[in-house]
């Protein structure tokens, strides 16, 4: 946790440190958070701040993100539903996904703000489906800035991205400029948090805490999850500083990503790509080392739209 008991004890003194050391500087000490958390966590520990609040009335604010994007994600599912069967099937997939623990637990209670990335990852997997190759592009790029873990599927999103452009040319402008406008604003806008490293010299030290965040961020094997290490009672472990554990986790998730290319290319199927891309996430929480509670539920919501679909 971040420096507390409990994820939402973390996220409010994140956001009451914040809101007295203010976002830039809080950044150098706190390297591992995703860049969008920071700014919304900064944003709402300086409304706390102005309005006197407690630390019971922070934390009512700070899951206020998070279940509104629960709900969004509700209503996307519902009418994705309603689209490709019926409004009472519909109803029971919004259902579903209300009171599945997996979902309510780690959203509004544990305080996981990966809900706000599978909000995102759910609108870029619907807009995939539509051919809306620019939303595809903004919305996976809102995910990653609330979530490093979205990472893993930026092989998937390049794919489609690059496919499209190959098999129709008049997507080649829209797709270019799509990618390079996603790529110069997430680092436009995650620049200013380290800009005391830019200023030494590191202009790409975003990229560089991102991939922190998998190398350092959670050095135990497993972490509050129940995958292959915690099977065999090495989840509490701490990551030994191996070499080799940590190729073999990259070369892991590039296995599944090169099985996704192949199969895509082939089939140029995107409820396909979809569905792949949920048990990226879910293989990745089940196999992976250093894996946390965090992947999993957002792989599960993916594969949830394909068994709607």
């Amino acid at each position: 946790t971040a420096e507390g008991n409990t994820l939402i004890d973390g996220w409010v003194n994140l956001a009451k440190g914040i809101a007295d050391k203010g976002v830039l500087s809080y950044y150098n000490n706190s390297t591992f958070e995703p860049q969008g958390v920071l700014w919304l966590t900064g944003i709402l520990g300086f409304l706390g701040k102005a309005m006197n609040m407690e630390d019971i009335g922070y934390s009512i604010l700070l899951r206020m993100p998070m279940m509104i994007a629960d709900l969004t994600v509700c209503y996307m599912l519902f009418t994705c539903a309603a689209k490709y069967q019926n409004e009472r099937m519909a109803t029971t997939y919004g259902f579903i996904y209300a009171i599945l623990p997996v979902f309510f637990i780690f959203g509004s209670m544990y305080g996981s703000m990966q809900t706000i990335a599978m909000a995102f990852l759910v609108a870029m997997a619907l807009s995939m489906l539509k051919k809306q190759y620019v939303s595809t592009g903004i919305y996976y790029t809102l995910a990653l800035f609330f979530s490093n873990y979205a990472l893993i599927l930026l092989p998937v999103i390049l794919l489609y991205q690059i496919h499209a452009m190959v098999t129709d040319k008049t997507t080649i402008v829209k797709n270019a400029v799509t990618m390079a406008g996603c790529f110069v604003v997430f680092y436009l806008l995650s620049l200013p948090l380290c800009w005391s490293e830019v200023a030494k010299g590191d202009v790409f030290c975003v990229f560089s805490k991102m991939y922190g965040y998998f190398a350092s961020a959670h050095p135990k094997l497993s972490d509050n999850a129940f995958n292959l290490y915690a099977i065999f009672a090495a989840g509490g472990k701490i990551r030994p500083d191996n070499l080799a554990l940590e190729i073999g986790n990259w070369l892991f998730v590039a296995a599944m990503s090169a099985y996704i290319v192949y199969h895509y290319i082939k089939t140029q199927q995107k409820l396909d790509l979809v569905l792949l891309s949920g048990v990226m996430l879910v293989a990745y929480a089940a196999l992976g080392a250093q894996s946390t509670l965090d992947v999993m539920p957002m792989g599960i919501a993916l594969i949830l739209i394909y068994i709607i679909v």
